[in-house]
C-alpha cells in the first residue's frame, strides 16, 4: 500500500488572500481528535475533528489518509479518502455511526457494501467510531510550500503584526474582525482616507455586535473606558 499519514489537508491550494487570513496560525501545534476509522478495498482513513475552532478543514469531513492501495490509478489516489467518507455518509445506517449523539444509542460499527458511484466500483467497507477511546494526535499548521519535511517544522515567516490584531484574531470574533480589517485596508488603498468610517460602517457594527456578544473574552477592551469613568 501507499502510506500517506504524514499530513492532513485543511485547504487545497489556498489563494494568497486565504493564506494571509490564516498565517498568524501557522507554526502552531494543534490537537486533533480521532472520531473514527473507515476503510474499503482502496483506502484507509481516519475521520477527525480539530480542536482549534480557527483551524477547520474545508472538507465536509475532516480526515487523515492512512493508506491507499497501489496500482489503482488516479481515481484511488490519496484524495479518494474524501470520496470514501462521502460514499459511506450517503448510507443513512453508516452515517449514524459517524458522530455519537448524547442520549442516542447509536451503533459503533458499520459493515456494508458501497454501491457503484460514477467511476468508482462497488466495494465492501466498514466504519468504526472510536470517540470513546479519546485518541488524539498533534500536528503543526502550515502552508505546504513552507513545510520542511526533514526538520518536521514550518518555516513560514510572516510580517510583524500589532498586538491588538493578534488579540482580536485569537478570539471568537476572528472572522468578523478580519472582514472589518480588509474593508479598512481596501478603503485606505483606494485613497478614501478617513471615509472608511462610512464605507465600513456595516462591518464596524457587525464587529461591535460580535464583541458585545462575547464579553468574557473581550472585556479587556472596555477596561480603559471604565478607568476613564473612575477618573471623573
Amino acid at each position: 500500500p501507499n502510506e500517506h499519514y504524514d499530513h492532513m489537508t485543511i485547504m487545497f491550494e489556498p489563494s494568497a488572500d486565504q493564506v494571509l487570513d490564516h498565517d498568524d496560525l501557522f507554526t502552531e501545534e494543534n490537537t486533533i481528535h480521532v472520531v473514527g476509522y473507515v476503510q474499503d478495498e482502496h483506502a484507509q482513513t481516519l475521520l477527525v475533528e480539530i480542536e482549534n475552532p480557527h483551524v477547520q478543514s474545508h472538507n465536509r469531513y475532516a480526515h487523515i489518509t492512512l493508506s491507499t492501495a497501489g496500482g489503482n490509478g488516479e481515481a484511488y489516489a490519496a484524495k479518494y479518502s474524501n470520496t470514501l467518507l462521502h460514499r459511506v455518509a450517503a448510507i443513512p445506517e453508516a452515517k449514524r455511526v459517524f458522530y455519537q449523539v448524547k442520549g442516542k444509542n447509536f451503533p459503533l460499527v458499520w459493515h456494508g457494501v458501497l454501491p457503484e458511484a460514477g467511476t468508482f466500483a462497488q466495494s465492501s467497507a466498514c466504519f468504526e467510531n472510536v470517540q470513546a477511546e479519546r485518541i488524539t494526535v498533534t500536528g503543526v499548521y502550515c502552508v505546504a510550500s513552507a513545510w520542511d519535511g526533514e526538520k518536521r517544522a514550518c518555516s513560514y515567516v510572516r510580517e510583524n503584526e500589532c498586538a491588538f490584531c493578534k488579540f482580536m484574531k485569537a478570539g471568537p470574533c476572528r472572522k468578523t474582525f478580519q472582514a472589518w480589517e480588509k474593508c479598512v485596508a481596501s478603503a485606505k488603498d483606494e485613497g478614501s482616507g478617513d471615509s472608511f468610517i462610512d464605507t465600513c460602517a456595516a462591518q464596524t457594527l457587525q464587529l461591535k455586535e460580535c464583541i458585545d456578544a462575547h464579553p468574557d473574552y473581550y472585556t479587556v477592551l472596555n477596561q480603559d473606558d471604565d478607568d476613564d469613568d473612575d477618573d471623573d
